[in-house]
């Protein structure tokens, strides 16, 4: 009976494997929820950054958005790439701190929510931050 089960388990481990390797990874799936022919520059103060995996985040205060727009005015959040492409342009968890003011491209969300994927990003004092593709 035992031979029974763990030849069962085997099959079922071995479809699985296979399963994983013939499909797309569905947890990066950024680049399908954000408009990437429409760029968006927004300008506003950084409420924190969270150093994670599988993508940092960046929470924005916005005021508007480069050419004066109150319409993208709120709070956003605002995906960056994973941890090891940060690391390889030399970001760090202290690259960005509450209360720097910045002004970053992004892909905003196709939802039209207050959701985005980071492009570009450039300090107020004019040094720019490399931002990986993902």
């Amino acid at each position: 009976m035992f031979q029974h089960i763990s030849h069962a388990m085997a099959a079922v481990g071995l479809a699985l494997g296979v399963f994983m390797l013939s499909t797309p990874t569905f947890a990066n799936h950024s680049e399908n929820m954000f408009d990437k022919h429409t760029p968006v520059t927004l300008l506003g103060t950084v409420k924190s950054f969270l150093w994670a995996n599988p993508h940092s985040l960046i929470v924005l205060q916005v005021d508007q958005n480069d050419a004066g727009h109150a319409i993208y005015a709120g709070l956003w959040q605002i995906e960056t790439a994973s941890l090891k492409r940060l690391a390889s342009q030399g970001w760090t968890k202290q690259t960005l701190k509450a209360g720097d003011k910045i002004s970053i491209e992004v892909n905003t969300a196709l939802t039209k929510s207050r959701n985005a994927f980071a492009r570009k990003l450039k300090l107020v004092n004019g040094n720019t931050i490399a931002v990986p593709e993902q």
